[in-house]
């Protein structure tokens, strides 16, 4: 059975809208799928700046527990050449007392 005009132009205005309808309805698709990946990506900077931050904290933890060994190996050299010194200080004091006996 044929179609009458009219009832073919009815059913073009409804596909029509369906297809208008659903061209709105990709466009919010769309955009929600545009801000869930911004999110995303927002979420994804936010962990790595803070998985960088904690790696620049251990870092310099790390430098900071080095230099004090240093420091602490530093200061362990200069104790033992002031005793070296000292020890040889007392051997030339001696060995002068001596001569002058």
């Amino acid at each position: 059975a044929r179609m009458s005009k009219a009832a073919a132009e009815e059913q073009a205005a409804v596909l029509n809208a369906a297809a208008g309808d659903n061209g709105e309805a990709m466009q919010r698709l769309e955009a929600a799928l545009r801000a869930s990946a911004a999110e995303a990506q927002a979420g994804a900077l936010a962990a790595a700046a803070a998985t960088a931050h904690n790696d620049k904290a251990e870092a310099i933890a790390h430098i900071q527990e080095r230099l004090a060994e240093d420091q602490v190996a530093a200061l362990t050299e200069a104790a033992a050449a002031a005793d070296d010194d000292k020890a040889q200080t007392i051997a030339l004091l001696q060995a002068q007392f001596e001569q002058d006996k």
